[in-house]
């Protein structure tokens, strides 16, 4: 009887011991599979944020082809200065007839008075 003279003590222990190693790699390879998940979510999510940024920087692309050059810019700078000097130019001759037209007007009240 091979059986009768085994330390069931020491097989015990041993059996104790090769269950804890077996938690202890069940352990480490949980949580290497639970980062590697979490690692490749996070990646997806980059992904589809830089998917997103290269939509809309496409978009912002293909909108400034629309939009006014230097060129563009120059000439209207130089249509708003000819259509600030002609403002200027009618204030002057506005501000010559005011009181001219205020003579005018005082005049015409004038002989309205002597009339009634």
């Amino acid at each position: 009887m091979i059986l009768a003279h085994v330390n069931w003590q020491a097989v015990g222990a041993w059996m104790a011991l090769l269950n804890f190693i077996a938690v202890l790699g069940l352990a480490a390879y949980t949580r290497f599979v639970s980062r590697s998940k979490a690692t490749q979510d996070q990646l997806e999510a980059l992904g589809n944020l830089i998917g997103h940024h290269a939509e809309r920087l496409g978009i912002l692309e293909s909108e400034r082809r629309h939009a006014p050059t230097h060129h563009d810019l120059g000439k209207i700078y130089n249509q708003l200065n000819g259509a600030t000097q002609e403002m200027a130019e009618l204030r002057g001759t506005l501000a010559a007839v005011k009181p001219q037209l205020a003579l005018v007007s005082e005049h015409l009240l004038e002989q309205a008075r002597r009339q009634s």
